[in-house]
């Protein structure tokens, strides 16, 4: 099914078109290796414990196959409700990097000011494509050679509950060296941690 989205194909037939629930049969077949929030459920359990306050209603759910067009997604309308009084978070790598995505070891960037400077740079120019409403534009500029991220599910789809021409913004950002996780130790390869924010 991504395939056929990179390539603009139809996949309105798709199982995994959709804000999945994971609650839901078909969702939680599908997310069933899902792992993108635990790290934020575990802190946000320390968290409460911690200031010794009632937990907030957690509602998970998963835009997927945002395809460009978040408001054609089906489940998107109803998300959109939920927004409406709610902290939205969510997870997305904007800029991988090197060798262990198929850039040639001669171009790949070690990690330091030069490679943040190139990180930094990828990012903003995507989050300008989002201020735009150029989803997209977002959506391929992600598909940078030397520059992937992730297929934009999650920021596409929160920029469009937060509304029109909300602003996306780097807080902070880090290059994180992956290369220990591939095989045959593939250095230089990162990928950019961003905390960002998408307000009015």
């Amino acid at each position: 099914a991504r395939i056929k989205e990179f390539n603009s194909e139809d996949i309105t037939q798709e199982a995994s078109f959709g804000v999945l629930d994971p609650k839901s049969s078909k969702g939680k077949e599908l997310l069933k290796y899902e792992f993108s929030l635990n790290l934020f459920k575990s802190l946000l359990e320390i968290e409460v414990k911690r200031r010794r306050v009632k937990a907030p209603h957690l509602i998970e759910l998963y835009p997927n196959m945002v395809n460009r067009d978040p408001e054609a997604l089906p489940g998107m309308q109803e998300l959109k409700a939920l927004a409406k009084n709610a902290v939205i978070v969510g997870t997305e790598d904007y800029c991988h990097h090197g060798v262990a995505y198929a850039v040639p070891k001669q171009l790949a960037l070690a990690i330091g000011k030069e490679a943040l400077s190139f990180a930094r740079a990828q990012i903003e120019k995507g989050f300008s494509l989002l201020q735009q409403n150029k989803y997209a534009d977002f959506f391929d500029h992600g598909m940078h050679p030397h520059a992937l991220g992730d297929p934009s599910d999650v920021s596409v789809a929160i920029h469009y509950l937060v509304g029109n021409h909300a602003e996306p913004k780097i807080l902070d950002l880090k290059l994180v060296d992956v290369s220990p996780l591939f095989e045959n130790d593939p250095s230089p390869s990162w990928v950019a941690a961003t905390l960002a924010t998408i307000t009015k």
